[in-house]
């Protein structure tokens, strides 16, 4: 589901998005499946960066 949301969204993603969704950890999953709801870009859902709260 994490790799056709996004491909819906956004269209076709970079090579080896497959690969780096499929090794990752579930609560980055989480975070992802969460963040494609309002990201305007791949970048987006994808980054490792995570706003501070109270900032």
């Amino acid at each position: 589901m994490l790799l056709r949301q996004p491909h819906k969204k956004f269209g076709e993603g970079p090579a080896g998005l497959a690969d780096h969704v499929n090794g990752a950890e579930i609560d980055r999953l989480d975070a992802w499946s969460e963040r494609v709801l309002d990201a305007g870009s791949l970048d987006e859902v994808f980054t490792d960066h995570r706003p501070q709260k109270g900032r």
